[in-house]
């Protein structure tokens, strides 16, 4: 297994994160109003009930991805702005991810894009045909709890000959990990006991090894005549 990513903390399953999408279709559009037919258009003012267009780009990437699913289109591209998605989202086969778009021209060279992700923002899994980021600054929400981690990117399970390019201009920036969890308490093998003390010195009044000299004694005194 193949893993792309910014993680602070252990590793959890894949399949943990990955959220289904709804069953609907999602807009769609017909002759000149789609313009180019390869590409979703996103951008903060978007809607994700329009059809993606320049004139009518949607306004999340995981709506983006949707649709270029659905109408089998190979590239999201991104007007510049934040753009905040509340849960994992799940790449799709063959998609390019491109950023940094100005809105009002849909030309290359304007501000940044930044994706504001849950704590595993992107991933990227069991693709066959691959998949590219380019000029998108992806940001995951810091870790919740212990058995979270906090990624921007995941990639894994790739077919063989299949990659996953991270192209210029990309920044992926975890959040803060989680605590650790507690430890186990501590054990023991067992010990073994020390030797056997050896006696104690003999007791003394006057805390010396050899007893004191007694002293010398008393003198009566003469009576009187």
């Amino acid at each position: 297994m193949r893993n792309v990513c910014a993680a602070t903390a252990a590793i959890v399953a894949v399949g943990l994160v990955l959220a289904c999408s709804s069953s609907s279709p999602p807009p769609s559009c017909e002759g000149a109003a789609c313009g180019d037919d390869r590409t979703v258009y996103v951008a903060p003012d978007g809607l994700d009930t329009q059809p993606g267009t320049r004139e009518a780009p949607v306004a999340t990437v995981r709506g983006a991805l949707r649709l270029a699913a659905y109408a089998r289109r190979a590239r999201v591209v991104l007007a510049e702005g934040k753009y905040t998605e509340g849960a994992p989202v799940v790449w799709v086969d063959g998609v390019t991810l491109e950023g940094g778009f100005a809105r009002a021209t849909w030309e290359p060279g304007g501000g940044p894009s930044e994706v504001a992700g849950a704590p595993i923002a992107l991933v990227a899994t069991r693709l066959s045909q691959g998949g590219s980021l380019s000029n998108v600054v992806v940001r995951a929400q810091g870790s919740p709890s212990p058995e979270v981690p906090s990624v921007a990117l995941w990639v894994s399970d790739l077919a063989e000959g299949a990659s996953f390019r991270v192209g210029g201009g990309a920044k992926l920036l975890a959040g803060a990990g989680g605590d650790g969890a507690p430890g186990a308490p501590g054990r023991s093998a067992g010990s073994l006991d020390g030797p056997p003390g050896r006696d104690g010195k003999a007791g003394s009044v006057d805390g010396e090894i050899e007893p004191g000299e007694g002293g010398e004694g008393g003198r009566t005194a003469a009576c009187p005549a």
